[in-house]
């Protein structure tokens, strides 16, 4: 049995039905610590499957607070009829309402919902919105026989710590804990440490750690790494705080170098609800192309062979043929693992061609392909050349016949030395099943490339002159009106600055309303109103009060330069004596 949003039919035609969003609200007898939800969709038709949600929750069962957004992948998870479920920080709610904002043909419908608990539990009002998904991953193949593993706290069983090295995806191994019935009454907290000992030492070049697959509890989220090259010698602290991305995509850490090791310890410093959780822990073998180090080496190593990922928010992707469904080539550029380019069905033999333009030269060392994410591995990239160039029209073979083994991995391609282009041409021949797809393209240039491309705006109040620096060229902008200050704050005209940032500007006269996108963050704010709202990839749709609001003068409209300039990620630094702003942008790391 299940749930089904309304609709109308005649005879077997629908001829109207409910629109989204659809609102679910579940009240409890008493208030309980909620940190998940499990869905199971309907098992006889895809038809109102959820894709996308916002969870809410309320202390008193009337004011609600957003604390998390999430999605599920219809594809997988979903059409094989199973549950899908995430996961967050516990929070103590009396309600939850469901609001789901995108679904398989409009619709909505479920079969079982189902609330999780665990973890310590804070008021709504308390939480930061995430957003997650569940997929699949895979790990790449080592022989792992006469490995030891150890941890300092496992279940035992079926989830104890040997779980990591059995090659099953589907099991795990997870922390302790004390239930009751339905009910988790205490656990283990972190630090929980991990140790691996191989049965000789070897050199390696990363590691690799696949997340539990069924659930998000106990996901890591920061992590310290230790190496011996002997089973005498004490630890090497080699990494410390690493940050984990919240998804259950294999995370492999690549040490730009070979180091001889022969114990690992890996101490889980932070993991979502306090517990501990993992599927599978692998060794990167050393690679020929690296040099092998000593420990001591490894910071300044790093520091020399870091690669820096440049801001592809200007970026576009174009693709000239047929895709399937919806799934066109701007999706390669959109931030999300979870959205996709992807062609329809080749006719024999057929090559693809997938053009980006990085909107500037850059000199470029390395690009990372992330494959559409299903476990049918539709799509990915199995042989493929690449063509560059600067003007569009000239290209070059940059490389020739890259090959990769199938899995949903982020791919890695590192040329033998910097090249210089704006536009590249994916040349596909080889793909998995008659398709080809693309979920994320990442491009990499070395330190000194990286701080040749400083993104830099001077302005002066009072002086209708912007000086912009762009990846070392410099030029100058004239306003139409000159920033000015209000209140504390400087007001600049929505024109001129935004448009050089790469912004895109609306506005609603009706409601006097601007809104301004830069990749994925959204802002929305209106005229001689000091509240403001921002949506932001990683912590949903927040509400901002202003110091001066926006205004109309001598017929232009003005914004506050450095909310809406540090909303979009740059930098403002403010010189009273000269009166003059600068804002910056570092390009990520």
């Amino acid at each position: 049995t299940y749930w089904h949003s309304k609709y109308t039919y005649d005879g077997t035609k629908v001829t109207s039905h409910d629109e989204l969003p659809f609102n679910i609200t579940v009240t409890f007898p008493s208030a309980q610590s909620i940190s998940g939800w499990e869905y199971t969709p309907r098992t006889d038709n895809p038809a109102g499957t959820f894709k996308g949600y916002n969870i809410y929750g309320s202390a008193d069962g009337t004011n609600f607070t957003k604390i998390f957004t999430g999605t599920f992948q219809y594809g997988t998870v979903a059409s094989a009829n199973k549950p899908s479920s995430a996961g967050w920080k516990a929070v103590s709610v009396k309600a939850i309402k469901i609001e789901v904002t995108d679904s398989e043909g409009g619709y909505g419908s479920a079969t079982e919902i189902k609330f999780l608990t665990g973890g310590t539990a804070v008021s709504a009002a308390e939480t930061t919105t995430q957003t997650t998904t569940t997929q699949t991953e895979q790990t790449g193949s080592v022989d792992r026989s006469g490995w030891t593993v150890t941890v300092n706290s496992e279940m035992g069983g079926g989830a104890s710590i040997k779980k990591i090295l059995d090659g099953d995806q589907a099991t795990f191994w997870h922390s302790k804990y004390v239930e009751e019935g339905t009910n988790i009454v205490s656990h283990d907290t972190p630090p929980y440490e991990i140790e691996i000992t191989l049965p000789q030492a070897m050199s390696i070049s990363g590691l690799s750690f696949l997340p539990r697959q069924d659930a998000l509890f106990g996901l890591i989220f920061k992590a310290n790494i230790y190496l011996a090259a002997n089973d005498t010698d004490e630890y090497f602290p080699l990494i410390k705080d690493m940050d984990f991305p919240n998804t259950k995509i294999v995370r492999n850490i690549d040490f730009t170098a070979n180091m001889l090791v022969k114990k690992i310890k890996l101490e889980v410093t932070s993991s979502n609800g306090g517990y501990g959780t993992m599927a599978e822990f692998n060794i990167i073998p050393a690679k020929d192309t690296y040099k092998t180090i000593s420990y001591e080496d490894y910071q300044k190593t790093i520091e020399s062979n870091r690669l820096y990922k440049i801001d592809g928010s200007l970026f576009k992707a174009s693709y000239d043929g047929a895709v399937w469904a919806t799934h066109t080539a701007e999706y390669v550029f959109d931030g999300s693992e979870f959205t996709f380019w992807q062609t329809d069905s080749a006719t024999e033999n057929q090559v693809f061609h997938l053009k980006v333009d990085l909107n500037q030269t850059y000199k470029i060392k390395e690009f990372k392909y992330t494959p559409r994410q299903t476990p049918d591995l539709h799509g990915g990239w199995l042989k493929f050349n690449v063509w560059v160039s600067t003007d569009g029209k000239d290209y070059n073979l940059a490389a020739e016949n890259i090959k990769w083994n199938p899995g949903i991995d982020i791919k890695t391609y590192t040329f033998e030395k910097e090249i210089e282009f704006r536009y590249i041409d994916f040349e596909i021949s080889g793909y998995n099943q008659n398709r080809a797809a693309c979920a994320e393209l990442d491009f990499y240039q070395t330190k000194s490339a990286h701080e040749n491309n400083k993104e830099e705006y001077v302005l002066k109040v009072g002086s209708n002159v912007i000086k912009s620096t762009i990846a070392g060229v410099t030029k100058e902008t004239t306003l139409d009106v000159a920033p000015y200050i209000q209140n504390g704050s400087t007001l600049i005209p929505i024109r001129g600055l935004l448009e050089l940032m790469g912004a895109t500007v609306s506005w609603a006269g009706d409601t006097q309303t601007i809104g301004i996108q830069k990749g994925t963050t959204g802002i929305t704010l209106q005229i001689w109103n000091t509240l403001v709202y921002v949506d932001h990839p990683r912590y949903g749709h927040i509400k901002y009060t202003l110091r001066s609001a926006p205004r109309i003068t001598n017929n232009r409209t003005f914004i506050p330069l450095r909310f809406v300039s540090e909303q979009l990620g740059y930098d403002v630094k403010w010189d009273g004596a000269t009166q003059t702003i600068t804002i910056s942008k570092a390009l990520e790391g």
